[in-house]
């Protein structure tokens, strides 16, 4: 199949450092405790309407209807501004970061925090069936392709052999239906399953409970665009100019994590 040849991007070293360290500690995702505490309010105002309406009594009535009317606005008000204020943040260290020119000399002979790491790239939301993942140079390293159904994806390596594939299994909303993404992956290297992904009901971004058989068994889980293992950060999943990173330790770039990596739309 041919792959769609998008202009090749470059993330330079402060764009990285700050989406890695830097905007998950700016940017607040929506938290269970924020919903709780909203939907605790909605459902107080709720039974007020609901106690007006039953014993017949006008002021209460009228005064649950304004009240659920009111926190539904708030509600949307607030959500809403907290979005946008995020992705406010968001651009201006972006683009900081982009203005900002990668350093030399003396600067070279600080400690990277990188030096361990794998970076990987390939286009966002692409309309194509078929994209290439590349280092930050350019450089192939895999390629995936999405079979007509949908069910199956395969990554190949540069010279067309099948490294593993991934099965999609049904796509889930979260709770504010962003997009949607895949319940269950099954990632599978010949015949023998090495992986599976489980997707938990989450508030806000995806999270995924991944869960690797072979060579070893080990856990990780994604959330908030991070991927743990127990409750150390190992790697990073996120956006810029779109295109989608892959940020990993080495050590940990299971074709498990790489499966998620290439299924994320």
């Amino acid at each position: 199949m041919r792959h769609a040849e998008p202009e090749q991007d470059y993330l330079s070293d402060y764009e990285r450092a700050v989406c890695y360290y830097t905007l998950p500690k700016v940017v607040s995702p929506v938290t269970f405790g924020l919903i709780g505490a909203y939907l605790a309010c909605l459902l107080e105002a709720a039974a007020l309407l609901g106690f007006g309406v039953a014993t017949r009594q006008p002021p209460f009535t009228r005064w649950g209807f304004a009240a659920v009317a009111g926190i539904i606005v708030l509600g949307l008000v607030a959500f809403t501004g907290r979005a946008f204020m995020n992705e406010v943040k968001r651009r201006r260290l972006l683009n900081m970061a982009h203005e900002t020119p990668d350093p030399s000399g003396s600067a070279l002979d600080t400690p990277d925090p990188f030096a361990d790491h794998v970076l990987l790239q390939r286009p966002f939301r692409g309309k194509d069936r078929a994209f290439r993942c590349t280092d930050n140079g350019g450089k192939v390293l895999y390629s995936a392709e999405t079979e007509k159904h949908g069910r199956w994806r395969r990554v190949r390596d540069p010279e067309g052999n099948e490294v593993f594939r991934v099965r999609v299994r049904t796509k889930q909303k979260t709770f504010f239906l962003f997009a949607g993404a895949p319940s269950r992956l099954a990632v599978y290297e010949g015949a023998d399953e090495v992986a599976r992904l489980r997707r938990r009901f989450s508030f806000s971004g995806p999270v995924y409970d991944i869960e690797c058989l072979r060579p070893q068994l080990k856990r990780y889980t994604y959330r908030n665009n991070g991927i743990y293992v127990g409750k150390r950060l190992v790697g990073r999943i996120y956006d810029v100019r779109r295109y989608l990173y892959l940020d990993i330790e080495e050590a940990e770039l299971h074709h498990a994590v790489l499966g998620l990596f290439v299924t994320m739309s």
